[in-house]
């Protein structure tokens, strides 16, 4: 990872922090990048999550995400996925229903970005089109 994509990190690291984002749970892919991201980012998130790194979340195809999102124990309400674009960025675009914050997700989706999608009433295996709701869609460049 290079100085800019330590520096952007280390932003949403502090975001994480400061609005007490606290998955339970954390997917990330196997790539090198991704795992450093995981390793910049997880300190500042408490109650320290379970974390699996997994090849199957190093994919550019989002129906992949959803297969593995669908596999997810149902005891693990608040999950963060670090991976990769397209995939994450057209997964969001599927799983949300359209409102403002949709828009600028779908204009772009830069490295380190968080989109934070809520799920109520459903099981990880039910999720479907339209299912969540973006509540927010932070960008690096967008924090000081």
């Amino acid at each position: 990872m290079n100085q800019r994509g330590i520096k952007e990190a280390k932003k949403i690291a502090r975001y994480i922090q400061t609005y007490e984002i606290a998955p339970q749970l954390i997917i990330c892919s196997s790539a090198k990048r991704t795992q450093e991201t995981l390793h910049i980012i997880n300190p500042f998130i408490n109650p320290e999550p379970q974390i699996y790194i997994e090849a199957q979340v190093y994919t550019f195809d989002p129906s992949k995400l959803l297969e593995r999102i669908a596999k997810i124990p149902p005891e693990f309400s608040s999950v963060m996925i670090i991976g990769h674009s397209p995939a994450l960025q057209q997964l969001s675009l599927y799983l949300t229903k359209p409102n403002q914050i949709r828009l600028q997700l779908r204009e772009s989706f830069p490295t380190s970005c968080l989109a934070i999608l809520d799920i109520q009433d459903k099981s990880w295996n039910q999720i479907q089109s339209q299912d969540a709701q973006l509540s927010a869609f932070i960008k690096p460049n967008d924090l000081n």
